[in-house]
């Protein structure tokens, strides 16, 4: 077993409530680390991720992920109806909320498009919709989360231009 060096090596970074910021490098530079330290999917060798001065080690971790809405390159749809895939971001969410979601995710003009609408199924992985519309059934889930912190994690990397321009808007008016 040989020990591997940290990805990350004396990094300090202050976000205020607000801010969006871009983690931007090359292969390998550590900005997947970074995001996965947030929802706790990897902890720190040394030093500590807080948020509002509170160590996140210290929360529980159902608790920190509830305030976390992730947008991955490699969206995660199930072999379900749309709704229920943007359901399964907030399980206690109205009907009113999914659609405002929707709504705020630029994905209800594609969606009235479709012969059964939001019962539309999306396929396994979502292979009845396009990489655009898969992003953006993705961005509402985490919308209807009404999550504290919004990571995206490459998620226009795969997608057409127009797809990324919708989806940059979306930010902004999020």
């Amino acid at each position: 077993y040989l020990e591997q060096p940290s990805t990350l090596q004396e990094v300090s970074l202050k976000i205020n409530f607000g801010d969006v910021v871009a983690v931007v490098g090359g292969n390998g530079s550590g900005k997947s680390t970074l995001i996965s330290l947030l929802p706790r999917l990897i902890d720190p060798a040394k030093g500590a991720v807080t948020i509002d001065g509170v160590d996140i080690r210290d929360m529980a971790i159902k608790d920190l992920r509830q305030q976390i809405g992730l947008v991955t390159q490699d969206t995660m749809l199930f072999d379900d109806t749309i709704y229920n895939n943007v359901l399964y971001g907030n399980p206690q969410a109205t009907a009113t909320e999914i659609e405002e979601a929707i709504k705020q995710a630029h994905a209800a003009e594609f969606i009235s498009l479709l012969p059964q609408g939001l019962s539309t199924r999306v396929g396994s992985k979502g292979q009845k919709l396009s990489g655009g519309q898969k992003q953006r059934i993705s961005l509402a889930r985490a919308i209807v989360r009404k999550p504290s912190i919004l990571i995206l994690d490459e998620a226009t990397s795969a997608i057409d231009a127009e797809s990324e321009a919708v989806i940059y808007e979306v930010l902004r008016e999020f």
